[in-house]
């Protein structure tokens, strides 16, 4: 299928455009082997990428985040930090997978998952400070 009218149509339809994906990305891996695929993410993949005329899998870094929380029942700060050393950082070739982030939403995660971090923080200190005026009092 060429990415012209006709495949930007077919993405309106979300189940024929996830099925025409899955038999083009499956076509491009068995044609190109140095296409690697991200284990576990297969939701958060958006399509095939062209990057220095090799074809490598991009994947929506937002989404790969959302399936570490629901997968493993982590916390923003915990899969953001998992995608970042064992994902994105984990180089495997020229066929390494590409990961997409946009902007707004990542800014914005990013900006809840500092603040969650900044809100425990301050209620460490708060309930230091407690307990030192506590033991203050009964000395």
């Amino acid at each position: 299928m060429s990415r012209d009218n006709d495949w930007w149509e077919a993405q309106d339809s979300d189940d024929t455009w996830v099925k025409q994906m899955e038999e083009e990305l499956q076509r491009f891996d068995e044609e190109n082997s140095e296409t690697l695929f991200a284990d576990g993410f297969d939701e958060a993949l958006v399509g095939v990428g062209i990057q220095f005329s090799r074809e490598v899998a991009v994947y929506d870094y937002a989404k790969c985040i959302d399936v570490l929380m629901k997968r493993h029942d982590m916390e923003a700060t915990d899969a953001i930090e998992y995608m970042e050393y064992n994902v994105v950082g984990a180089y495997m070739g020229k066929g390494t997978p590409v990961f997409l982030t946009r902007t707004e939403k990542y800014s914005e995660e990013i900006a809840n998952a500092q603040a969650e971090k900044d809100r425990e923080e301050k209620r460490a200190r708060e309930e230091t400070k407690q307990i030192t005026e506590q033991l203050n009092f009964n000395f």
